[in-house]
């Protein structure tokens, strides 16, 4: 750290306590410690003055003097400090480089130090510093850290794991082009700079998914398949029920946020066709042929579900099979209220147009 950028810390601590601690074991600033001293600014040498005779300095000094007390030597247990009254007034100053992140970041749990110097490769670069301390809340933890500075790499809208999806499974689609494969932009970063584990982790706490070699495809597949899961209450075929999301608290907590990804007016589309892109690969239209529309329509998943309850219906009207005008008529209005045939959105999607169009011709 340079050594005017070490005094502007020290002075910016002093314009806002009375007393700092500040213990340089290392031995290397004894001379900068010293050039703070000015009217108004006790700097005292705590390891060659008296304890007595600096109490009693304190006691008759001016109310509005600010002191610094520098020492060579570690923090004494509280049975050993003389000042421990005055300590616990105090602040404390650290001169190394996590520290000083520490203090600017204005972070209050000093064992975070070491954390910050875990992640040094990320705070170097000035800017991502200056986004991450707009984020930082005082009582953040080094989990809260990693959340935030992930997000900052994959450039998400809001800190949390469900911002942090939205961006990266978006990326699968690129105007229109669906690559499951593809490295959506800033996940490199996250591996160069140690926030891999932390993006894992934050996965298995939220969505349960823990699995070796994870991988946002299979993360998506999961997900995707525990929200049909949840629409199908019970039919979902066997073939399917490997993907599904083990805790089924934490699967609702999925079908919550594709709930919420098909009504974003700004990625619905690259949830559709992202979602078929799935469909295809899991072969979902043959795994789900023998279901009956009546039992498909709380699952929103799939368009190939849509397609599904479509044929159900044409083929029973013209076998003269049990659909009756008022079942048609139930189906539809409980479908377009959904996502795959609703009309708010069919003038921004040909498949809802068509999947519309198909209700309105069996009616």
């Amino acid at each position: 750290m340079s050594e005017s950028k070490l005094l502007q810390a020290l002075q910016a601590q002093l314009d806002s306590h009375r007393f700092i601690f500040w213990h340089d074991e290392d031995r290397q600033f004894a001379e900068v410690a010293t050039s703070l001293a000015a009217p108004g600014i006790r700097v005292i040498q705590t390891d060659t003055t008296p304890a007595l005779q600096l109490k009693i300095e304190l006691e008759q000094a001016d109310p509005a003097d600010k002191w610094l007390f520098y020492s060579q030597q570690p923090v004494p247990t509280p049975d050993q400090d003389w000042l421990l009254d005055v300590r616990m007034r105090g602040k404390p100053f650290f001169a190394d480089e996590s520290s000083m992140q520490l203090e600017d970041l204005g972070l209050h749990t000093l064992s975070l130090r070491q954390h910050l110097k875990a992640r040094a490769s990320f705070l170097r670069a000035r800017d991502r510093f200056e986004r991450l301390k707009k984020l930082v809340l005082p009582d953040d933890t080094d989990a809260d850290l990693d959340r935030k500075m992930i997000a900052i790499l994959i450039r998400a809208e809001q800190p949390d794991w469900a911002g942090m999806l939205l961006k990266l499974f978006t990326a699968f689609d690129q105007n229109g082009q669906v690559d499951l494969n593809t490295e959506p932009r800033g996940w490199a970063d996250l591996s160069s700079h140690g926030l891999l584990p932390p993006f894992w982790d934050l996965m298995r706490d939220e969505l349960a998914y823990d699995v070796p070699g994870p991988s946002l495809r299979d993360l998506l597949f999961r997900m995707l398949v525990s929200d049909l899961a949840k629409g199908l209450a019970g039919n979902l075929p066997v073939g399917l029920t490997h993907f599904q999301l083990p805790d089924r608290a934490k699967a609702a907590s999925a079908s919550v946020f594709l709930s919420q990804w098909r009504a974003n007016i700004t990625h619905f589309s690259s949830y559709d066709t992202i979602s078929a892109e799935v469909a295809q690969q899991l072969n979902l239209g043959q795994m789900i042929s023998g279901i009956h529309a009546e039992d498909l329509l709380n699952a929103m998943t799939f368009a190939e579900v849509e397609k599904l309850i479509i044929i159900d219906l044409r083929d029973r009207i013209l076998t003269n099979g049990g659909a009756a005008l008022d079942t048609v008529r139930d189906v539809f209005a409980r479908r377009r209220d959904g996502h795959w045939a609703n009309p708010k959105l069919a003038a921004n999607s040909e498949t809802t147009r068509a999947l519309l169009c198909c209700y309105e011709a069996l009616e």
